[in-house]
Formats: structure tokens, sequence, C-alpha cells
């Protein structure tokens, strides 16, 4: 594995976006939306580009790419110039992007054309739907820690939990319903433990 995939907090993080036209302004959008402090610049300044987290380039030429690619090296910055892998620190991946589920797809950047054709086959897959799910599972883990003290007690629990078909819970009665349906597994585990744990005290008597 060459690359190491990772996703990055960029909240209130600067970031510059170096070029111009519908590709930088594209980059722009995404970076906003993972809600980084997006600085434009339509040519390469190193004096803007000292203090940010990260820099996106849309650029022509190569050799004014291999200076913002050194740039970054020198600083610690991570650096992907849209297009030409071999000026890149990082990549960019294709990203199919519903809500609390995020799916990245990267070709190591031998083909940006696959890598699109993969999400679109992605996109078809995953719906919404999934996102409803991840939404109501998140609001039950402090529930599960209070209750389930050890992490494989809490761990049997998910795994009994996804056996049911949530999914089909969520596409026909919505986010209230699968809500329900995880209550109700919840108390079924909770009530089931409680009686194994009174049996047992009556055995060892």
């Amino acid at each position: 594995m060459r690359y190491y995939p990772v996703f990055l907090d960029l909240s209130g993080r600067p970031c510059l976006v170096v070029g111009r036209g519908q590709l930088a302004d594209e980059k722009a959008a995404q970076l906003e939306r993972a809600g980084a402090q997006v600085l434009r610049s339509e040519h390469f300044d190193p004096a803007q580009a000292g203090q940010v987290f990260l820099i996106v380039a849309a650029l022509e030429s190569s050799e004014l790419a291999q200076e913002v690619k050194n740039f970054g090296d020198r600083n610690r910055i991570f650096v992907n110039v849209v297009d030409q892998i071999e000026h890149c620190s990082f990549i960019a991946p294709a990203i199919v992007d519903r809500g609390n589920l995020l799916i990245a797809i990267s070709t190591s950047g031998k083909s940006p054309a696959m890598a699109s054709q993969i999400r679109g086959q992605l996109e078809e897959q995953f719906g919404q739907e999934y996102s409803d799910l991840l939404e109501a599972l998140a609001e039950i883990r402090p529930q599960v820690k209070e209750r389930f003290h050890s992490f494989e007690r809490r761990k049997d629990f998910y795994l009994k939990l996804i056996q049911r078909d949530l999914l089909q819970t969520v596409q026909t009665g919505g986010l209230s319903a699968v809500r329900e349906t995880i209550q109700e597994a919840l108390r079924a585990q909770t009530d089931w433990e409680d009686e194994t744990s009174e049996g047992s005290i009556v055995t060892d008597r």
C-alpha cells in the first residue's frame, strides 16, 4: 500500500486553493463543505501560503506545480496539484457523500476516470438511508456504554443489532421507526442479561 488513507478534520483550518476557473472553484467548494477556512489565490504567493494547513492547486504549468510542491515539502504543508500526481504529497479521492456515510475511492492516481465510474456504482448502492441509520446508531452509543461496561459486551450487542434488517426499517418507516427498533433491541438484551445474572446468583447459592 503506497498511500495511507485518512479522513481529515479541516474545521476552521486555513486551506489555500491556487488557480482559477471551474476546477479551482470546485476544489474550494469541497473544502468549504468540510468546514475549512478557504483562501483563494490565482497565483502562488509563498507569503500567503506559509500559514496554511494544506494547498490545493489547479495549475497548467508543471514548473509552478513543482515550486508549490517544493514549498510544501520545506514547510510541512500538504500539497495536491490537480492531475499532476508527481507534484502531490496527497491525492484527493472520488467521494460518495451520504451525510454520515462517506466512501472514498482511490485508484492511487492511476485513473481518475475509473474512480469516477466506481463512485457512480456505489452511489446507486448506498442511499440516504445509510446516513439515517448511522444517525440512530450514534444516538444510542451513550446508552450502550452505560449499560454494557466492557468492550466485548458492547461489541456483542452491536453485532446482534446489525443482524436485524435495520436498513429495511429505515426505508419503510424512517428514522423514528429504526430508533424504536434499536430501543427494543436494547431492552431485550438488557432483560436477557438481567435474567441471566439473577439465574447465576440462584445457582451459586
